[in-house]
Formats: structure tokens, sequence, C-alpha cells
């Protein structure tokens, strides 16, 4: 076989290879799956928000038996707007297919324990210590408008800066997850 011969029979497997991918994941950004998120302190929630606080700790690094407590006055939280079906798209798994994970009856099963979990960073970009087992943080709320779930994520022990959703499905395919830079307040 000559040189010719094999550039033009890796070109045509190169082709088929790609035409052959499914595409519909391809057209999502990751940076389109988190629209906003914003960090509030304690304070900014509702008294009937605040009422449901009752006990804010962390877990040590490496060690899931001990928790530490932090002051839940001076803990904070995301207010975080996700594009929920593109989430679902990435997400998705032979498992967990999109209908399963976009289910209005249960609009938390897209997120938690067993499907994303979320991670937070601060500003010198370290992880702020996960508050619960599996799911790195709780979640508060979970409001899902069409293609848009509204969700109040925390207590935190910092004030985060960066917010990334670690996709847990076996099928995901992009090498970094969906993340986006927090607008903060001024506290």
């Amino acid at each position: 076989m000559n040189l010719k011969s094999v550039l033009l029979f890796s070109t045509q497997l190169l082709l088929f290879i790609i035409t052959s991918c499914d595409s519909k994941k391809e057209h999502i950004r990751l940076k389109d799956v988190i629209e906003y998120a914003e960090a509030i302190p304690f304070d900014s929630l509702s008294k009937k928000q605040q009422e449901k606080i009752d006990y804010c700790y962390y877990y040590p690094y490496n060690n899931w038996r001990d928790t530490e407590e932090f002051d839940k006055k001076e803990s904070y939280f995301v207010r975080a707007r996700i594009k929920n079906k593109f989430l679902a798209e990435l997400s998705k798994s032979s498992a967990f297919p999109v209908s399963t994970l976009l289910d209005d009856s249960n609009p938390r099963f897209l997120y938690g324990k067993y499907s994303n979990s979320w991670k937070f960073y601060d500003k010198n970009n370290i992880s702020i210590r996960p508050t619960t087992k599996f799911g790195g943080h709780d979640i508060q709320e979970v409001t899902r408008i069409g293609d848009l779930d509204n969700i109040l994520i925390g207590p935190l022990p910092k004030k985060p800066d960066l917010m990334e959703i670690e996709i847990l499905s076996d099928d995901y395919e992009y090498a970094r997850n969906p993340e986006y830079k927090i607008k903060n307040n001024n506290r």
C-alpha cells in the first residue's frame, strides 16, 4: 500500500467516524447550561427559607463520618437558573433517558445524589467543602418553569465565586463540566 492510499483510507475512516457520532450533544455548549447564578448571604433569604435551615455543617475532605459545623448566619446560598433540557441531554444515559430526567412530577430528579451534583470554588479557586455526602451541596428549592429550573443551593460555608455542575452520567462525553462565574453582591 502506498502513502496516498493510506491517507485516502484514513480520511474516509475519519469522516465515517465523525458522521456516525451522535450529533445531538454536539450543539450544546457547556457555557449555556447555567444561565445565571448569584451568591446571596443568609440574611437575604426570606423568613420562611431561613426557618428551614437548622444545622449547617460540611464534611472534611476524605472523611464522610465527621462533620464540622458553621454558623448559618454567616452562610451563603446560590440562586441559579439552569436550562434543564440542555442539562438533561448532557446527563442522559441508558438508565436515565431525557424523559425521566425531565419528569415534571419530580424536578429534583435531574439534580442530587445519583444525578448531577454541585461543586463550588472560592475566589482563590479553592474547592468549597461539600455539605452533603454524595450530592455536593443541598438543594433547598427547585422550581421548574418550562425549560428553566430556578434553584436555591446551600448553605455554603464560604462565599462562592465559581459554580460547577458535576455530570455523573456514564455517557458524558465532555472533558469539562458546565460551570459559571457567580455574580456576587458586595458582602
